[in-house]
């Protein structure tokens, strides 16, 4: 806690938020778990928002059973929500073709509870990405929230490029990052890029 009291001065110093990150695919079966993790987030008073990167859709189950698991996400999303802190979500660039609650799509019954979401627009290049993001990102204007693109350049886990940019320079993903922002600034509901990860930034060559 300590550590994190030191941070949290940093990047207050540094006109940075820190949100807290958390999730597992088994907080939609069990929302407790996540009311659980955002009370105590909460409770430390250190972090500005909550960020929940929970993906049902990993789940073996959700090719059955993919309604009850849609449900515990949001029963999930509203728990943290209840904290009073403001509770951001990643949702895939695939919801909005997902039935949720109330006759409307997965995403946009994600956006009546979420402040923000982050498209996970896991692709190869900046044309594909803006291509599946873009319904995505044009929901959350029609709820009225706000939309990060979310871009990916960890190495494959299946070998196969299509859902990362890895094999880009340092220079290749800024300029990406640089033609995503350009372009979002056009698209009403873009909040900015979202990358995965920050981390893996600082180490390209």
């Amino acid at each position: 806690m300590r550590e994190l009291s030191k941070l949290r001065l940093s990047a207050a110093a540094a006109h940075v938020e820190l949100d807290a990150l958390g999730g597992d695919p088994s907080w939609s079966q069990h929302p407790d778990v996540c009311r659980k993790w955002a009370r105590e987030v909460a409770a430390t008073g250190l972090f500005r928002r909550l960020h929940l990167d929970i993906e049902p859709h990993a789940l073996p189950a959700w090719r059955a059973d993919n309604r009850s698991l849609s449900a515990g996400l949001l029963a999930a999303i509203a728990a943290a929500k209840g904290t009073g802190l403001p509770t951001d979500v990643d949702i895939p660039y695939w919801y909005w073709q997902f039935s949720g609650p109330r006759e409307s799509s997965l995403d946009m019954a994600v956006l009546r509870i979420a402040d923000r979401i982050t498209v996970m627009a896991y692709q190869r290049d900046v044309e594909h990405v803006m291509a599946v993001a873009r319904p995505e990102v044009a929901h959350a204007a029609e709820a009225g929230k706000s939309a990060f693109i979310g871009i990916n350049f960890l190495p494959p886990v299946d070998g196969s490029l299509d859902g990362t940019m890895w094999g880009m320079n340092h220079s290749q993903v800024l300029r990406a990052i640089a033609m995503l922002e350009s372009q979002g600034i056009h698209m009403p509901g873009f909040a900015g890029v979202a990358l995965h990860d920050g981390d893996s930034l600082i180490h390209l060559r």
